[in-house]
């Protein structure tokens, strides 16, 4: 299961950003939300007038306790699905930090290694039923939001198939297995998947988020499978330190809004097959924040998902 991304900032509540900003990162810089925050990161240093520092790969540990002068930019899973899932998982989104602004939609890709010859929902159908041996997927993580997509799949249509459990947590060991025939599906965000599809080692078989995107307009969303209650896909969002100021929260929020009106940054963030989505304010961010935490609780219902 892919897991989801957290981005911290740092800057001085008495200072106003004028000292150096860290970006903290809860994983890898192939992330997607690694990836957003580099390209986010020379317009931001400009708009809020200081310089900028990226560190990496610090878990979810990266929002619990934020220290003062942080901002942290998570993901669907550790911000909206965990929290209300795992029992044993300490972030509150809403106790522990200031949610400011969704930032980036990511779609989330379905593909079937290229040799199995499955170029549709269809043919996975039906190559689930026949084949003698079922097919082989992975999902990234256990506690990962692709697990839960998995089990809606599978669910939703009748799938047959099964969990492979020989690979490391993360997206490394699981794409070189689709590319080398080890693995028959995986589920994992678009800047992953691209590169599998456009080198010819996989073929994309449904798009998990609410509308079909430009770089793959044929294939359908999990919506028009009529698999309920997983539409969304994977989204990234920045929060701030519970003890931010509403001065640099809102000093914050506007130049989150610079930055996504900068074409060039739009442009960098759409080649990944994301699209920029900062939310109108705050307040609405919140709100959405509470219906995804609300519908992935109904999911993990209705698709009798687990973390077992």
């Amino acid at each position: 299961m892919k897991k989801s991304v957290i981005i911290l900032f740092i800057f001085s509540p008495l200072l106003c950003f004028s000292q150096q900003i860290e970006f903290h990162a809860a994983f890898g810089e192939n992330g997607s939300s690694s990836k957003t925050a580099n390209i986010l990161s020379l317009p931001l240093s400009n708009a809020l007038n200081t310089n900028i520092v990226h560190l990496y790969n610090l878990r979810e540990r990266a929002g619990i306790e934020a220290p003062d002068n942080t901002i942290v930019i998570s993901s669907v899973g550790l911000t909206a699905l965990l929290p209300e899932l795992l029992d044993s998982y300490e972030l509150d989104p809403f106790n522990d930090l200031h949610p400011v602004s969704l930032i980036t939609e990511t779609p989330d890709i379905l593909v079937a290694r290229s040799d199995l010859n499955i170029e549709s929902i269809e043919d996975l159908v039906q190559y689930s039923k026949s084949s003698v041996t079922k097919l082989k997927y992975f999902y990234i993580a256990p506690t990962s939001i692709h697990r839960l997509e998995f089990n809606a799949l599978i669910a939703g249509l009748g799938i047959e198939a099964e969990l492979d459990r020989d690979f490391n947590n993360g997206n490394e060991d699981a794409l070189e297995a689709i590319k080398n025939g080890n693995l028959d599906l995986m589920i994992s965000t678009s800047p992953y998947m691209m590169p599998l599809i456009e080198g010819g080692y996989a073929n994309p078989i449904a798009i998990i988020h609410p509308q079909r995107i430009p770089i793959l307009p044929n294939i359908p969303t999990f919506s028009e499978l009529g698999i309920e209650y997983m539409s969304q896909g994977s989204w990234a969002a920045i929060f701030a330190s519970i003890n931010t100021s509403d001065n640099q929260l809102a000093e914050l929020f506007k130049a989150i809004t610079e930055v996504a009106n900068d074409p060039e940054v739009e442009e960098q963030i759409s080649s990944l097959g994301m699209q920029l989505r900062v939310s109108s304010s705050p307040l609405e961010f919140q709100s959405f924040l509470r219906h995804e935490m609300d519908r992935l609780k109904q999911a993990t219902n209705l698709y009798n998902h687990s973390f077992d």
